[in-house]
């Protein structure tokens, strides 16, 4: 799935005359709610991880979410018990760093609903993307999404570190790009783009579907569907398809 997600990405850049250079981390990346998995930090601070759950019945449980917003704010909220503690700090990106109004900074990797950040001292925290387990039923069988399926062009862009200023200026441009992704019941999977009408790539790919992961040439990812919108995740790698219909 990787390979497949990369080629669109390259097909696509080129289709705009741009540069495909990734951009380390983007801000859509990182905005949402994300859960700070304790334990790391509690091992960090010295107590031994057989006795993590002894402490956190002591004090009367414990958990701690960051949330990265839209407008630059980064919230840290801190339950011990039935008591909440809230920090608020501006952020700023600059390549794969992020850096607080306190004068702090930390190094982002995104690895699917995972956010690592690592500060200069190396001291690490791993996030997860707020109630992902709690993501929408997955597809359970091939006929859930034999048929074709847009890509949406505007994600992918976002996906591969496109400057929003770029995007904004080929806005324009964009209906004259086409992706699409065919499963058929036979298990293929067509991949096709086009610039104006004119095709411009058209490759084929085996795929099998077993619960909620989907493999293409027999690398797995994870997917989910929702109504006419399937979403595939591998890695850092998210694929937002639409069902087409009328076809």
């Amino acid at each position: 799935m990787k390979k497949t997600v990369k080629m669109l990405a390259i097909v696509l850049a080129l289709m705009l005359g741009l540069c495909c250079s990734a951009q380390a981390i983007t801000q859509s990346e990182i905005e949402g709610l994300w859960d700070v998995d304790l334990k790391p930090i509690f091992v960090m601070q010295g107590i031994p991880e057989d006795q993590i759950d002894a402490f956190l019945e002591l004090i009367g449980g414990m958990t701690m979410t960051i949330e990265f917003t839209a407008d630059r704010k980064m919230v840290m909220e801190t339950t011990v018990g039935a008591e909440v503690s809230r920090e608020e700090y501006e952020y700023l990106l600059i390549g794969d760093t992020v850096v607080l109004s306190d004068g702090t900074n930390s190094v982002l990797t995104r690895s699917g609903d995972t956010l690592t950040l690592v500060d200069p001292d190396g001291t690490e925290m791993i996030l997860t993307k707020h109630s992902a387990s709690a993501a929408a039923p997955a597809a359970s069988s091939v006929a859930d999404i034999v048929g074709v399926w847009s890509i949406d062009v505007g994600k992918m862009l976002d996906m591969i570190g496109i400057p929003e200023e770029e995007v904004a200026e080929i806005k324009p441009y964009l209906p004259l790009m086409s992706a699409t992704m065919e499963f058929t019941a036979d298990g293929r999977c067509i991949i096709a783009t086009s610039l104006m009408g004119e095709e411009l790539s058209h490759e084929e790919a085996s795929y099998t579907v077993d619960g909620d992961i989907i493999a293409l040439d027999g690398a797995p990812a994870q997917y989910t569907l929702v109504g006419d919108t399937m979403t595939i995740v591998e890695d850092d790698l998210e694929l937002v398809l639409i069902r087409k219909t009328g076809n």
